[in-house]
């Protein structure tokens, strides 16, 4: 899988990826991730690709909380053609494979989802996330990188 920033040149494959009519409560509009992104200066929008296909995209935001850098996955989505294929997993590795990458290091990651979201919450435990509350209305999800777990 392969992250390409969302650019003019792809801006409506981007906009052209859907969820399934049940799961459109449990994520914001593509324009709307747009839009989030834009007035963020450490937002980081991505369109994920496989075998040159775009399959999702994904939204990144960054900030610091009590000296510890944290990343949160403000988004995570993979079209409704593409879901079932485990691509969900593999964009949430890529994401968090990534993360490892960033300077300043990340010592946090953290996720969030509705409560009937279901699917999403099991992926992000069974990724080694833990749940620690409500925030938003959404269950958030936090899990460390090796930067906080030390060598």
């Amino acid at each position: 899988m392969k992250l390409e920033p969302v650019t003019p040149a792809n801006l409506a494959l981007a906009e052209s990826l859907t969820v399934r009519p049940d799961q459109r409560t449990f994520l914001a509009s593509f324009e709307t991730t747009q839009r989030d992104a834009e007035n963020n200066d450490a937002a980081h929008l991505r369109l994920a690709y496989v075998n040159g296909q775009p399959i999702g995209y994904l939204l990144l935001t960054m900030s610091d909380v009590d000296a510890y850098q944290v990343a949160n996955i403000t988004r995570l989505m993979i079209d409704q053609r593409w879901q079932g294929r485990g691509l969900g997993r593999t964009l949430l590795e890529t994401a968090l494979a990534w993360i490892e990458s960033f300077r300043p290091v990340v010592h946090l990651v953290r996720i969030s989802a509705v409560p009937e979201n279901r699917p999403a919450l099991s992926l992000y435990e069974t990724s080694g996330f833990t749940r620690m509350g409500v925030e938003d209305g959404e269950i958030a999800l936090y899990k460390m990188t090796r930067h906080l777990k030390g060598p």
